[in-house]
């Protein structure tokens, strides 16, 4: 796991996994989690349930029990009857808020507490393994890997006693055990339906980066005047092993929240670029490739050498690549997106604005930036033969995008009702059901060129 693009959520703060020695130990001493006995354990765990119940933040309670259970604990000076260096890597990687204690020959608790968000637990789970990389004695195998077994309960708002909390995650950490080593169970059992599947998606978002499972579809944009296709969009697509696939809607937060979305979307630029380069190499003609970009992205300090390397190693030209900010994206913070805007304006990369006409943004904003394209959002599209107001907006940013050279794509045209409307109005291009469904870059080559 690459911890480098993860900002975990509120309660867990990101640390870079690193194997302890004593030599380190005292620079580091004020960061580690709090070592306490079994009965101030509990008293903190009683505590810190009450705390969250009130405070309406999460508080999270984990079993640790590694398979090994004749593993020499190794280390030295006072804390050689604790654990030695598995204690200390296990306090390194929580906070001095948290707790720790020792239950046994490789069996440990922790306690986390004001966890905001419960899909952090998973990434802490994969912290806590990754510092429990390498050898804790020096007659250890340097690649040792020590992966515990882990149980980890959420605990918010309905009273429960520290004894249940305690059996339902043992039961568990059981159960874990069963599943085999390195396994883990979560007990998010104040959690509803729709927070439930959020904490799921968040638990597999990991696995599902380091799998590829993060994938695109590609749809075409076509000139209304010649139902030609103008343009290509790549759409991020999860392809789910358990839920099928799965769209941005429902998990693009969660990339964007955990950092993921950084190292996968340079994954699928790299990819959209080669996809674009063989779609114009077999006969499609000069197309454009549009590619949305988060507010995390566009300001990750390797953008513009992640765009650059696209370009370079699939050798699309950078005038056939456009990319697309949502409104939200560009009005949240101007001074920071408009010089961004204008370096990749200045490489001869396309920018457009995507989802206009979903967050109010002023037409005196889309004036000053360096975009050459409006897409209205397919919300606007749906309601233009029946509102008023969305005829207002379409016309008006239609009759703007004239004034200042830019082109109008209009998302999500599913019906001809919509079509006629918008050629009237004088829009350009269209993208939608109505004219290609998303397919495989595959699909999209034989059904364009074959």
């Amino acid at each position: 796991m690459d911890f480098r693009h993860i900002s975990l959520w509120q309660g867990i703060d990101a640390v870079q996994p690193h194997s302890a020695t004593p030599e380190n130990k005292e620079s580091s001493a004020e960061s580690r989690g709090s070592l306490c006995s079994l009965p101030q354990f509990r008293d903190r765990l009683d505590i810190a349930m009450r705390r969250s119940a009130r405070m309406h933040k999460y508080a999270v309670f984990i079993l640790l029990e590694f398979a090994q259970e004749h593993l020499r604990l190794g280390g030295d000076g006072e804390e050689e009857q604790e654990g030695g260096l598995l204690i200390y890597r296990l306090r390194s990687c929580i906070r001095s808020s948290d707790s720790l204690c020792r239950l046994g020959e490789g069996r440990f608790a922790l306690l986390l507490e004001d966890v905001k968000e419960p899909t952090a637990v998973p990434l802490m789970i994969e912290k806590i393994e990754s510092t429990l990389v390498g050898p804790l004695h020096a007659q250890a195998d340097d690649r040792q890997t020590l992966r515990p077994n882990v149980a980890a309960s959420l605990l918010l708002g309905k009273a429960r006693s520290v004894a249940r909390v305690w059996l339902e995650t043992e039961a568990a950490l059981e159960m874990a055990v069963i599943d085999g080593p390195g396994r883990y169970r979560i007990l998010p059992r104040e959690l509803g339906r729709e927070a439930l599947l959020r904490f799921d998606l968040g638990r597999d978002m990991h696995r599902a980066y380091r799998n590829k499972e993060f994938d695109l579809s590609y749809q075409p944009v076509v000139g209304l005047s010649e139902r030609r296709p103008r343009a290509i969009e790549g759409l991020l697509r999860w392809q789910h092993p358990q839920r099928g696939c799965l769209y941005p809607g429902v998990f693009l937060p969660m990339l964007e929240e955990s950092g993921l979305i950084v190292p996968i979307g340079e994954q699928l630029l790299l990819q959209a670029c080669r996809s674009g380069r063989r779609l114009i190499g077999g006969g499609l003609g000069p197309v454009r490739l549009g590619v949305n970009i988060s507010f995390r992205q566009l300001t990750d300090p390797g953008f513009m050498l992640c765009v650059l390397d696209a370009l370079y190693d699939s050798g699309l030209a950078a005038e056939s690549l456009q990319l697309e900010f949502s409104e939200s994206v560009l009005t949240r913070d101007l001074h920071l997106v408009r010089p961004l805007l204008a370096e990749l304006d200045q490489i001869g990369i396309a920018l457009a604005v995507d989802q206009f006409g979903s967050a109010g943004m002023p037409l005196s904003v889309l004036a000053e930036l360096p975009l050459s394209a409006i897409k209205f959002s397919p919300a606007v599209v749906r309601r233009l033969p029946s509102d008023p107001v969305a005829h207002a907006l379409v016309s008006g940013a239609i009759a703007f995008a004239r004034a200042t050279g830019k082109r109008v794509t209009a998302v999500g045209v599913e019906q001809s009702a919509e079509e006629c409307l918008l050629a009237e109005l004088g829009c350009d291009e269209a993208q939608g059901g109505y004219y290609f469904p998303p397919q495989s870059g595959a699909s999209l080559m034989r059904s364009l060129t074959g």
